[in-house]
């Protein structure tokens, strides 16, 4: 419900009335507007002082389709093409590349669809922070090819390192104790 109120400033209640001609606003020179439909209106005139005023009430519907089309689709679509960054061959050499063109794509869709969000909301928006954990996961997963690639062109006959070592002891001796808290 969005309220419009106007009043006639600078007199006094009892010099001017402003009613409203009826109880609905006059929707002849409304134009449609791409996300919203308003389904209702309304129109009343109350004393407020120093003077009447008129408000004019609107009820509004948000059009899903907009949103899906422009806003979800692009979300889902690249956030599926961030996860297929694994089946390219690493001989290709297209990886890294990849990733960080996916990584850009929603960098530069989340400052376009900032520039349609309100500036200041009490709760944040929904796909500000799906955009958000997007680009964290495609900050991961670039991470995650660039680590890859360096275990896969790594010497074959080098020494694996002590600090991943450790990590995998770290690891399995925690998958062991799990096990053996199960039931036999």
């Amino acid at each position: 419900m969005c309220k419009l109120s106007f009043s006639a400033n600078g007199y006094e209640f009892n010099e001017v009335f402003v009613i409203p001609e009826s109880d609905q606003a006059n929707m002849t020179l409304f134009t449609e507007h791409p996300m919203w439909d308003v389904f209702d209106t309304q129109a009343s005139s109350e004393q407020y002082r120093p003077s009447w005023q008129v408000i004019f009430g609107f009820k509004l519907k948000r059009k899903p389709e907009y949103v899906i089309v422009n806003v979800l689709l692009p979300i889902l679509f690249l956030s599926v093409l961030n996860m297929l960054v694994f089946l390219l061959v690493p001989e290709s050499g297209e990886r890294i590349a990849y990733c960080i063109t996916v990584l850009l794509s929603i960098a530069v869709f989340m400052t376009i669809d900032s520039a349609m969000l309100p500036r200041t909301s009490k709760p944040a928006t929904i796909i500000s922070f799906t955009l958000m954990i997007d680009i964290a996961l495609s900050s991961a997963i670039t991470v995650m090819a660039i680590l890859n690639l360096r275990i896969y062109i790594k010497d074959p006959d080098s020494p694996v390192p002590k600090w991943m070592i450790a990590i995998y002891r770290i690891l399995t001796c925690a998958l062991c104790r799990k096990r053996k808290m199960g039931p036999l």
